[in-house]
């Protein structure tokens, strides 16, 4: 088998950059899948797309929320979600309450009044 020309191996690299998959990218240049991943690994290309939900809370909702409770504008988790929905924001409690245990807040479970 002949070597890859320069330019073969360059479109691998710019396909490869832009996210295509290894399948694409040695269907598009010509290649084998074998040929896109040994130069995938030469060049310490990653292929993998992040993946998973987007959040829900970003990072100037974060600083709100997390402004709000230190302020004890807000309680408990249940009451933020309330009072943000009314504020136009789709977040979840859940999502609230790991929120603030990954900013040092100590979250406790409360069972509901009687």
């Amino acid at each position: 088998m002949s070597p890859i020309s320069r330019d073969k191996i360059l479109s691998i690299e710019v396909e490869l950059r832009h996210g295509k998959s290894i399948a694409e990218v040695a269907k598009i240049v010509g290649v084998l899948q074998t040929s896109v991943k040994r130069y995938q690994r030469k060049l310490n290309i990653s292929t993998s797309v992040p993946g998973g939900r987007p959040a829900q809370i970003n990072e100037r909702l974060a600083h709100h929320i997390i402004y709000a409770f230190l302020n004890e504008e807000f309680m408990t988790t249940t009451e933020a979600e309330r009072q943000l929905c009314d504020e136009g924001f789709a977040v979840k409690a859940p999502a609230i309450h790991t929120l603030l245990k990954a900013s040092g807040f100590i979250c406790t479970l409360e069972s509901p009044p009687k």
